[in-house]
């Protein structure tokens, strides 16, 4: 981008009837809010402003002409953008406005710019910061750090420090604390952020000091040595307070900052925890053993030791945690010796509670690759007479499935066959639960021939309706095997599929279309011809669940149709938007955003209208519906095809939705919608304005 720019300020500095400075011209003057020349731009300003530094053109006219042409862009219907390509291009002139070698004019200029800048950080009189400034503000290298600037800023923050006593509306101060988070451009500002959040943590309101605890986590890299101690001293104060939500939300916040803290600090908090464990000035949490495990990890061994150590003596079953995993990980072979000790006796202990045991259980399963081959062999036989006894409850059998299948792959071929017959015995079983499949699933990864055989056969028989198999468990194994299947038998499983939609057993036939949805990414033309029919023919099927499965599969499969399939799937998805049934038109909504890509002509303007319909009914819903949040998506998906007057259309209805109800998939997709698109309805607009003034004017000449 610098040279394209130093090629384009040469080019401005040709003949005004030369082709390359007209083009610059163009440029600067109509495509100056482009993304493509977002850095091209400033870098522009900066060499012009380098070149009268250099005392290449020591009046500065090519700068001064730069700003002129600037200046003499139309204007734009939302001008922050234009704005702060303004200011990034200040900021590449150092947002000099006193340098004696700057004209009066250019100085002056640059002043101008500083005092419209100011005005978009000034909110005395509003409760939030421009979003789009949020953004740029801390790539401000000078401009922020200008006198005028810096001083508005210190103002504005101190202003918010002497209301943090009157504030009392949540939304408000959340408001007002998002804002100070921006405006952390400097050491000076920044201490007094903290200063304000230190006075509004130990103030405000117990459903409040969250707000505040956030803020000081998402600056804390901001803070120097200083500001960080105090931080620090702060949180470790509120892990001592009587109220739990205080004591919980200090923690976390500890545990946040303490990728930015150094040694010293590191040391200091670790020594605070511990005595504050072993001294019992505070009990032992999980959230507080997480922030003592954070903190001590960057540490030496020794103190990684003693944080095992104390959590060992005083809360042992955070190594049941998911949490603790990277402690896991760091932790000696005698040390996870003793944490497997731990975990197979409570998992046979009955007089823990149920939540215990459980942890016990998936802790096993967690560190299965730690695990040595003796200590593997006792996990796999506990955890098999828990399946084997007849008299332990059936969540815990459950629960021990994964854990069970994760041991069994690091195990022999006997062991692993031993789990494998346990599960397939008890597929035949109506109340299989779907822990089981999965179980079945994470054995899948070493499955030798013969066993897939077994599992393929199982499948077929249960859509083949062989008595004593159930076709809804063939259903759930198929999608955890699909990926498996080779050509032989997806051909053999796929002409079952089709003998079955032919027939007239309904369930069956359910259960079908939902696995051509699970075969979607192995079936070939062949396979796709075949079932195309049927599917498209499920769409109008009076059942409302057929109609959904049979949209599912249709969308699963679109990718793989030819074009006169994928029109007709269109067709179905733009008058499934219409269904009866919610849960179909959600389905149809985003069936159409994934086919998106492909819709053209005539069958995306259907598209379109079909889905802004949808949007302009559910208008006066109070909140995101599903059914809004797929057509909002879809819409946003199929916008870069539409022309300007669609265009047009869509954000004049996202813009009237954001204000008679703003929620989130609006607000979103008006904040991923490309400065393009933004520049096109810019032009739409102005040149429909035109068009009105030119008929109104005709009238009153004929008048």
């Amino acid at each position: 981008e610098w040279l394209a720019a130093y090629y384009l300020v040469n080019c401005l500095y040709q003949s005004n009837e030369s082709d390359n400075h007209q083009q610059v011209c163009s440029v600067l003057i109509n495509q100056q809010v482009a993304p493509k020349y977002a850095v091209m731009i400033p870098f522009m300003c900066g060499i012009l402003y380098n070149n009268i530094i250099s005392k290449r053109d020591p009046l500065g006219s090519g700068l001064l002409y730069f700003w002129k042409l600037l200046h003499s862009s139309p204007p734009q219907i939302v001008p922050i953008h234009q704005v702060m390509l303004h200011m990034h291009c200040l900021d590449a002139c150092k947002a000099d406005t006193d340098s004696p070698f700057l004209s009066s004019k250019l100085q002056t200029c640059h002043k101008i710019l500083v005092r419209s800048f100011k005005s978009w950080i000034d909110f005395d009189n509003a409760y939030r910061l421009n979003d789009v400034v949020k953004l740029h503000i801390f790539n401000f290298q000078y401009l922020v750090r200008h006198r005028d600037i810096h001083t508005c800023v210190i103002d504005q923050v101190k202003m918010i420090q002497a209301r943090v006593d009157t504030l009392d509306k949540y939304v408000l101060i959340s408001h007002r604390l998002d804002v100070l988070e921006y405006l952390c451009i400097s050491t000076e500002t920044t201490n007094i952020v903290v200063q304000c959040c230190k006075q509004g943590f130990r103030q405000s309101k117990k459903d409040v000091f969250q707000l505040y605890a956030d803020l000081l986590c998402r600056i804390s890299m901001k803070l120097n040595e200083r500001q960080l101690d105090d931080v620090i001293q702060l949180f470790m104060d509120g892990l001592a307070d009587n109220d739990a939500n205080v004591h919980k939300t200090c923690a976390e916040a500890l545990a946040k900052i303490a990728l930015n803290l150094n040694e010293r600090q590191l040391n200091k908090a670790f020594d605070f925890l511990i005595n504050a464990f072993e001294s019992g000035k505070f009990s032992v949490c999980e959230d507080c053993a997480h922030t003592l495990t954070t903190i001590a990890l960057p540490l030496k061994t020794s103190q990684l030791d003693n944080t095992f150590e104390c959590l060992m003596n005083r809360f042992y079953v955070y190594f049941y945690n998911a949490r603790a995993t990277p402690l896991l990980m760091k932790l000696k072979e005698q040390q996870l010796t003793r944490i497997f000790e731990c975990s197979i006796n409570g998992v046979s202990d009955k007089t823990k509670g149920r939540n215990a045991r459980r942890e016990c259980v998936r802790s096993i399963g967690l560190l299965a690759m730690k695990w040595n081959e003796k200590q593997l062999n006792n996990a796999f036989n506990s955890l098999m007479m828990i399946l084997n006894d007849a008299h332990e409850e059936s969540w815990l059998r459950m629960a021990s499935m994964e854990p069970l299948a994760t041991i069994a792959i690091h195990l022999d071929e006997k062991k692993f066959d031993s789990v494998f017959q346990w599960l397939l015995n008890r597929l035949k079983d109506k109340t299989c639960h779907h822990s089981y499949i999965q179980a079945l699933g994470i054995l899948s990864k070493k499955w030798n021939k013969k066993q897939l055989d077994i599992i393929f056969q199982f499948v077929l028989s249960g859509f083949q309706n062989i008595t004593g198999y159930e076709c809804e468990i063939s259903s759930h194994v198929l999608k955890e095997m699909a990926m498996k299947l080779n050509e032989t038998q997806i051909d053999i499983l796929f002409t079952c599929f089709i003998d079955t939609l032919k027939g007239k057993n309904k369930f069956i036939q359910q259960r079908c279309m939902q696995s051509i949805e699970y075969l979607s990414k192995k079936l070939n033309k062949r396979h796709l011809d075949d079932a195309f029919p049927y599917l498209a023919s499920g769409t109008t099927n009076e059942d409302a669940r057929v109609r959904a499965l049979c949209t599912k599969a249709l969308s699963a499969v679109s990718t793989k149709l030819n074009e006169q399939q994928l029109e007709k799937a269109a067709k179905i998805f733009l008058n499934g938007l219409k269904d009866e049934d919610s849960h179909v038109r959600v389905l149809c909504a985003r069936s159409l955003e994934t086919i998106s890509a492909e819709l053209k002509g005539s069958l995306l303007e259907e598209a379109f209208d079909a889905l802004m319909n949808v949007c302009k009914s559910l208008i006066d819903t109070p909140n995101d519906t599903e059914e809004d949040i797929m057509c909002t998506k879809a819409l946003q998906r199929i916008s870069a095809k539409l022309s300007d007057q669609q265009l047009y259309v869509l954000m004049k209805n996202f813009l009237e939705r954001a204000k008679k109800r703003f929620t989130w998939c609006v607000g979103y997709a008006l904040s991923e919608m490309p400065e393009e698109m933004w520049r096109r309805l810019s032009i739409f607009m102005l040149n429909e304005s035109g068009a009105r003034l030119k008929v109104i004017k005709k009238r009153r000449i004929s008048r």
